[in-house]
Order: structure tokens, then C-alpha cells, then sequence
């Protein structure tokens, strides 16, 4: 699935969680599906083609996960992502979804999957 990788910091562990790409409160999450996951990143299936914000939040509800991330590379609908290391509180939005966005960076550019 993944290109040629450098050796990981941290093992991956092979799961099958839905999990939401976050993009704004005031816009619906898009659902994707997390194939594997480390401490540092993972890998993610999203459908459609959709056009995805560099960076992003990724929130996995069955895991308890909220992390910013970015990605690292892309292949059909399969995309490899890293978890930032800057922690940045999680934050409710009006309808009461998570939202990481007391310190959002400005997206740098759109990547389609």
C-alpha cells in the first residue's frame, strides 16, 4: 500500500476504524476509513476523489483519537498521514462536533485523493 518507507519510530497495529477528516465546524466531517495506526501516524482510505485540507484534524471516536495531521503520501484512494506534534486543545463547535481550532494554521493547499 505505502511507497518505500524509512524504518517507523513506532510500530503500526492493523485496525478497521471509521474515523472523520475535519475540515470547519460549519462544514460536514468527510468519513474515511483507518487501515493501520502508530503512535506517529496512518494509514487512511478515503473514497471519491475528494479534495482533502493539508493540514487536517483526524478524529477516530471508537479509538478516542483527536490529532492534527498532514499528508506524506498518496496512492488511489489510500493516503498516508503524520501526526503533528504540536498539541492544540480540543474545542467543541456550535452543533457539538470536535473541532482542534483554538490555533488552526491556515491551509496551505487542498490535495485530492
Amino acid at each position: 500500500m505505502a511507497p518505500e518507507m524509512k524504518e517507523r519510530a513506532s510500530a503500526r497495529r492493523r485496525v478497521c476504524y471509521g474515523a472523520q477528516i475535519a475540515i470547519d465546524p460549519a462544514i460536514e466531517p468527510i468519513e474515511i476509513l483507518v487501515r493501520n495506526i502508530s503512535d506517529e501516524g496512518a494509514a487512511v482510505r478515503v473514497l471519491g476523489g475528494r479534495l482533502l485540507p493539508n493540514p487536517f484534524q483526524l478524529t477516530i471516536d471508537r479509538a478516542g483519537i483527536a490529532r492534527s495531521a498532514h499528508i506524506v503520501w498518496k496512492k488511489d484512494d489510500d493516503i498516508g498521514v503524520s501526526f503533528d506534534k504540536v498539541f492544540v486543545p480540543e474545542t467543541k463547535a456550535a452543533d457539538g462536533r470536535s473541532w482542534i481550532g483554538e490555533k488552526r494554521r491556515t491551509l496551505s493547499f487542498m490535495t485530492r485523493v
